[in-house]
């Protein structure tokens, strides 16, 4: 199974390589990064967990959530990287769209506060992404090809659900003592099925999305 996986998350490479490629014609040049675990590169697929909070927000009407958990997936050689299932900080499974549960999130506008009705569910699991570096900046993102997640909270007692999906986006990866932190939020914006287009905005809020493998660091550098 593992074989299958890297070659498809090659191919995902590939593709990955054009896009940049097609970026840099027009704007800055990228480069592919390298995951590091200790000092030296990653040649297989390696699982690690991604536990942060996010803000989704519907910037078309300023309905936003913020919502805790664990990312779990995998990165893998040049760059590769991907997200296979979400759960609660406490490990509970949270299922895709149409399953037993979603995340239990809060509200921060417009939703109505409640302990059980702000729920957030992933779609089109695994995200498949790709590390690189903005020469010019020397800043290292996370390109997102696409990810996709629904909303769900009170309005007025009114259930509402608001479907978004994030793609070719990315955000900024920094190097902790022993881990890898995402900034910000992605750019551009999404789309959501209530504002339309470039109204999805994701964003990592508080504490930093923090990538970790435990009991090893893990590190993002360039391969140039």
């Amino acid at each position: 199974m593992k074989k299958y996986q890297i070659m498809g998350l090659a191919l995902v490479a590939v593709f990955a390589f054009g896009v940049l490629a097609a970026a840099s014609a027009s704007a800055a040049v990228t480069l592919l990064a390298e995951w590091l675990i200790g000092n030296k590169g990653v040649t297989t697929l390696t699982s690690v967990v991604i536990e942060g909070e996010l803000l989704l927000e519907d910037t078309s009407n300023k309905a936003g959530i913020t919502c805790s958990g664990k990312f779990i997936g995998s990165v893998g050689p040049s760059g590769e990287d991907e997200v296979t299932s979400v759960q609660s900080l406490t490990g509970g499974a949270v299922s895709e769209l149409g399953g037993a549960g979603g995340l239990v999130c809060k509200s921060e506008t417009i939703c109505e506060n409640s302990a059980t009705d702000v729920i957030a569910f992933p779609r089109n699991l695994p995200w498949h992404t790709l590390a690189y570096l903005e020469e010019a900046t020397k800043l290292f993102r996370d390109l997102v090809f696409s990810a996709g997640y629904d909303v769900e909270c009170l309005v007025l007692g009114i259930k509402i659900v608001d479907e978004c999906t994030a793609t070719n986006a990315s955000d900024e990866l920094v190097n902790g003592a022993t881990t890898v932190e995402a900034k910000g939020a992605l750019t551009p914006l999404g789309t959501c099925s209530i504002g339309g287009a470039a109204t999805g905005n994701i964003e990592n809020v508080g504490v930093n999305s923090t990538l970790t493998l435990t009991g090893e660091a893990v590190f993002i550098s360039s391969e140039a």
